[in-house]
């Protein structure tokens, strides 16, 4: 009897730590596949979705609870990335239910995450819809501003129509947006937020107008603004008419106000 209870033990230890290896490394290849999405937009969610439904077949992932000194990533790091991948993860079910219909939870079953990872970096909802609103703004803003900066004045109704006919201007990215301007008509705090965007974008054209010595009739900010009403209108409208040739009117547009 007793080296059956020893067998036992033996057995049961075996398989605790094959178990824990086995999370580990599957949290590894989420982990990396996170910092894969941000290079590859939609294709990350189509590999996340292949690996979701095969590792939720073994095991219920929650890199949180993975043992520290593993030789991977610290468990700052890994509470980062996490934090990523749910915000990632946020994207889909905002755009999908709305802010008032998603949840938590559900962020947690699309980022294949457990309730207690959402939880350990969102207590509510509203925080998370927050960060996620800072992150994409933010990354917008900048983006925008770099091209501002970077492009000639002559060529930015071309460069902006090439951005508004990629990939990413999906319906995805519109409803999104209109969930961050109805969020922002509501929360002073939010609506400043954006504005800070527009000012930053204005602020760019104010300096890519002195230097090419053009005299458009508008300040940068009354640029940026009618940039910025130009691009979420013409997005809207495609979801109206996918068939229409919307980058070639944003391009037509701003050439028509960059020349008064």
């Amino acid at each position: 009897m007793p080296k059956q209870t020893r067998a036992d033990k033996a057995i049961r230890d075996a398989a605790d730590e094959v178990r824990r290896e086995t999370k580990a490394a599957a949290a590894e290849v989420r982990l990396e596949l996170g910092s894969a999405r941000r290079e590859t937009g939609n294709a990350f969610r189509e590999a996340m979705a292949e690996v979701r439904g095969a590792l939720n077949e073994i095991w219920e992932p929650d890199p949180s609870t993975q043992p520290s000194g593993s030789g991977r990533m610290s468990r700052a790091q890994r509470k980062e990335m996490t934090r990523e991948l749910l915000l990632d993860a946020a994207i889909d079910v905002f755009a999908e239910k709305g802010y008032h219909g998603a949840s938590l939870d559900d962020v947690a079953d699309a980022a294949g995450f457990t309730k207690g990872a959402v939880y350990s970096n969102f207590t509510r909802k509203s925080d998370l819809f927050r960060a996620l609103m800072e992150r994409e703004t933010g990354r917008f803003g900048e983006a925008l501003t770099q091209t501002v900066e970077a492009v000639p004045l002559e060529l930015l109704p071309d460069v902006a129509a090439e951005l508004l006919a990629a990939p990413e201007s999906d319906q995805e990215t519109r409803t999104l947006m209109v969930e961050f301007w109805l969020a922002a008509v509501r929360d002073e705090s939010l609506r400043q937020l954006l504005l800070k965007a527009t000012d930053d974008v204005g602020a760019a054209f104010d300096a890519k107008i002195d230097e090419a010595g053009a005299e458009p009739g508008l300040t940068g900010r009354e640029l940026a603004v009618v940039f910025d009403a130009l691009v979420m209108g013409l997005l809207m409208n495609r979801a109206l008419d996918p068939d229409g040739d919307q980058p070639a009117v944003l391009a037509k547009a701003l050439r028509r106000i960059l020349a008064t």
